[in-house]
């Protein structure tokens, strides 16, 4: 049996399972960042990549291939490919640049 817990997402992307009951998940068509049905984060480009480590997120953002698709729906985009670090407890964020174009995926080692 299949159970269908979210839908009508704009480009999911990149499901996290954290703690048994918490499922984060990238709305890439959104710039956001859901944990069950909350929004928690939302970027400022297209998000894919994420992984959740203690209370620390991280997220992918890669550069918007439709950019004026885009800014029919945000006003504000960053055209650069980084990965965001969220703290989830304080909401304080930092970034690193990535040199690509593209994330597909974060691996915390």
């Amino acid at each position: 049996m299949v159970k269908i817990c979210h839908d009508k997402l704009l480009q999911p992307h990149s499901v996290h399972h954290y703690d048994d009951n918490k499922m984060f998940y990238c709305v890439s068509g959104e710039f956001l960042v859901k944990r069950n049905e909350e929004e928690i984060f939302k970027c400022l480009g297209y998000t894919r990549g994420l992984t959740v480590r203690n209370q620390t997120m991280f997220v992918g953002q890669s550069e918007s291939r439709q950019t004026p698709v885009s800014l029919n729906k945000h006003t504000d985009i960053l055209l650069d490919c980084r990965i965001y670090v969220h703290d989830i407890s304080t909401k304080l964020s930092s970034f690193i640049h990535i040199p690509s174009e593209e994330i597909y995926g974060i691996m915390v080692i």
